[in-house]
Protein backbone atom coordinates (compact mmCIF):
# COMPACT_ATOMS: atom_id res chain seq x y z
CA UNK A 1 0.00 0.00 0.00
CA UNK A 2 2.92 2.31 0.62
CA UNK A 3 3.91 1.97 -3.02
CA UNK A 4 0.40 3.05 -4.14
CA UNK A 5 0.57 6.10 -1.87
CA UNK A 6 4.01 7.05 -3.17
CA UNK A 7 2.84 6.79 -6.80
CA UNK A 8 -0.24 8.89 -5.95
CA UNK A 9 1.89 11.53 -4.21
CA UNK A 10 4.23 11.70 -7.20
CA UNK A 11 1.24 11.98 -9.54
CA UNK A 12 -0.28 14.79 -7.45
CA UNK A 13 2.92 16.79 -7.75
CA UNK A 14 3.12 16.07 -11.51
CA UNK A 15 -0.53 17.06 -12.05
CA UNK A 16 -0.18 20.31 -10.12
CA UNK A 17 3.22 21.37 -11.49
CA UNK A 18 3.12 20.06 -15.07
CA UNK A 19 -0.24 18.80 -16.33
CA UNK A 20 -2.62 21.46 -14.98
CA UNK A 21 -0.44 24.42 -16.03
CA UNK A 22 -0.05 22.95 -19.52
CA UNK A 23 -3.80 22.35 -19.86
CA UNK A 24 -4.50 25.86 -18.53
CA UNK A 25 -2.29 27.13 -21.39
CA UNK A 26 -4.32 25.09 -23.93
CA UNK A 27 -1.44 22.73 -24.59
CA UNK A 28 -1.80 19.08 -25.53
CA UNK A 29 -0.41 16.82 -22.81
CA UNK A 30 0.92 13.38 -23.70
CA UNK A 31 1.82 11.12 -20.81
CA UNK A 32 2.96 7.61 -20.10
CA UNK A 33 1.68 5.34 -17.31
CA UNK A 34 -1.01 7.50 -15.77
CA UNK A 35 -3.77 6.57 -13.27
CA UNK A 36 -4.91 3.50 -15.19
CA UNK A 37 -1.45 2.00 -14.77
CA UNK A 38 -1.66 2.52 -11.02
CA UNK A 39 -5.06 0.83 -10.96
CA UNK A 40 -3.70 -2.14 -12.90
CA UNK A 41 -0.34 -2.56 -11.18
CA UNK A 42 -1.55 -1.92 -7.64
CA UNK A 43 -4.50 -4.30 -8.13
CA UNK A 44 -2.06 -6.91 -9.40
CA UNK A 45 -0.02 -6.30 -6.24
CA UNK A 46 -3.07 -7.01 -4.08
CA UNK A 47 -4.40 -3.51 -3.38
CA UNK A 48 -8.11 -2.74 -3.40
CA UNK A 49 -8.81 -1.12 -6.76
CA UNK A 50 -11.46 1.25 -5.34
CA UNK A 51 -8.98 2.50 -2.74
CA UNK A 52 -6.33 3.08 -5.42
CA UNK A 53 -8.93 5.03 -7.41
CA UNK A 54 -9.83 7.14 -4.36
CA UNK A 55 -6.23 8.13 -3.61
CA UNK A 56 -5.90 9.24 -7.25
CA UNK A 57 -9.24 11.03 -7.59
CA UNK A 58 -7.51 14.38 -7.98
CA UNK A 59 -6.10 13.33 -11.35
CA UNK A 60 -7.98 14.66 -14.40
CA UNK A 61 -9.50 12.06 -16.69
CA UNK A 62 -7.53 11.84 -19.93
CA UNK A 63 -9.33 12.51 -23.18
CA UNK A 64 -7.61 9.45 -24.60
CA UNK A 65 -5.83 6.58 -22.89
CA UNK A 66 -4.27 3.86 -25.01
CA UNK A 67 -3.23 0.41 -23.85
CA UNK A 68 -0.98 -1.52 -26.20
CA UNK A 69 -2.31 -5.02 -25.64
CA UNK A 70 -0.16 -8.07 -26.12
CA UNK A 71 -0.36 -11.55 -24.61
CA UNK A 72 1.91 -11.58 -21.58
CA UNK A 73 4.13 -14.42 -22.81
CA UNK A 74 4.70 -12.71 -26.15
CA UNK A 75 5.55 -9.45 -24.42
CA UNK A 76 8.10 -11.14 -22.16
CA UNK A 77 9.53 -12.98 -25.17
CA UNK A 78 9.95 -9.77 -27.14
CA UNK A 79 11.75 -8.13 -24.21
CA UNK A 80 14.10 -11.08 -23.77
CA UNK A 81 14.79 -11.24 -27.53
CA UNK A 82 15.87 -7.59 -27.39
CA UNK A 83 18.14 -8.35 -24.43
CA UNK A 84 16.16 -6.11 -22.08
CA UNK A 85 16.40 -6.71 -18.34
CA UNK A 86 12.97 -7.27 -16.78
CA UNK A 87 12.14 -5.57 -13.48
CA UNK A 88 10.17 -7.36 -10.73
CA UNK A 89 6.83 -6.40 -12.31
CA UNK A 90 7.80 -7.37 -15.84
CA UNK A 91 9.27 -10.75 -14.90
CA UNK A 92 6.24 -11.99 -12.92
CA UNK A 93 3.85 -13.59 -15.44
CA UNK A 94 0.98 -13.96 -12.94
CA UNK A 95 1.33 -10.31 -11.91
CA UNK A 96 1.28 -9.18 -15.55
CA UNK A 97 -1.82 -11.24 -16.29
CA UNK A 98 -3.68 -9.58 -13.39
CA UNK A 99 -2.58 -6.12 -14.55
CA UNK A 100 -3.64 -6.90 -18.13
CA UNK A 101 -7.03 -8.02 -16.80
CA UNK A 102 -7.58 -4.51 -15.43
CA UNK A 103 -6.67 -2.84 -18.72
CA UNK A 104 -8.97 -5.17 -20.67
CA UNK A 105 -11.77 -4.43 -18.21
CA UNK A 106 -11.15 -0.68 -18.53
CA UNK A 107 -11.33 -1.00 -22.32
CA UNK A 108 -14.72 -2.73 -22.06
CA UNK A 109 -15.95 0.35 -20.19
CA UNK A 110 -14.46 2.63 -22.88
CA UNK A 111 -12.04 4.20 -20.42
CA UNK A 112 -9.00 2.89 -22.29
CA UNK A 113 -8.56 2.28 -26.01
CA UNK A 114 -7.11 -1.20 -26.38
CA UNK A 115 -4.83 -1.60 -29.40
CA UNK A 116 -3.78 -5.06 -30.54
CA UNK A 117 0.01 -4.95 -30.49
CA UNK A 118 0.53 -8.42 -31.91
CA UNK A 119 0.29 -6.87 -35.38
CA UNK A 120 3.18 -5.39 -37.34
CA UNK A 121 4.52 -2.13 -35.84
CA UNK A 122 3.34 0.04 -38.75
CA UNK A 123 -0.25 -1.16 -38.26
CA UNK A 124 -0.06 -0.45 -34.53
CA UNK A 125 1.40 3.01 -35.18
CA UNK A 126 -1.30 3.79 -37.74
CA UNK A 127 -4.06 2.88 -35.31
CA UNK A 128 -2.49 4.99 -32.55
CA UNK A 129 -2.20 7.92 -34.95
CA UNK A 130 -5.83 7.50 -36.02
CA UNK A 131 -7.06 7.50 -32.41
CA UNK A 132 -4.98 10.56 -31.48
CA UNK A 133 -6.14 12.48 -34.55
CA UNK A 134 -9.79 11.73 -33.72
CA UNK A 135 -9.34 13.44 -30.37
CA UNK A 136 -7.37 16.37 -31.77
CA UNK A 137 -9.95 16.96 -34.51
CA UNK A 138 -12.94 16.80 -32.17
CA UNK A 139 -14.71 20.12 -31.77
CA UNK A 140 -16.16 19.32 -28.35
CA UNK A 141 -13.58 17.73 -26.06
CA UNK A 142 -14.61 16.38 -22.65
CA UNK A 143 -13.82 18.60 -19.70
CA UNK A 144 -10.47 17.83 -18.14
CA UNK A 145 -12.01 18.18 -14.68
CA UNK A 146 -14.13 15.06 -15.24
CA UNK A 147 -13.15 12.42 -12.72
CA UNK A 148 -12.12 8.90 -13.59
CA UNK A 149 -15.09 6.74 -12.56
CA UNK A 150 -14.99 3.99 -9.96
CA UNK A 151 -14.04 0.66 -11.42
CA UNK A 152 -14.41 -3.00 -10.53
CA UNK A 153 -12.44 -5.62 -12.40
CA UNK A 154 -14.73 -7.90 -14.38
Amino acid sequence: MLEALLFAADRLEHVSKVIEPALDSDKVVIGDRYVFSSLAYQFASGANIRWVRRINEFAPKPELAIYLDLEVEECVGRSKNKGLALNKFEADIRFRRKARQVFVSLSRRNLVKLIDSSRPPDQVRNEIEEEVLKVLRASELPTRKEAIPDHDVR
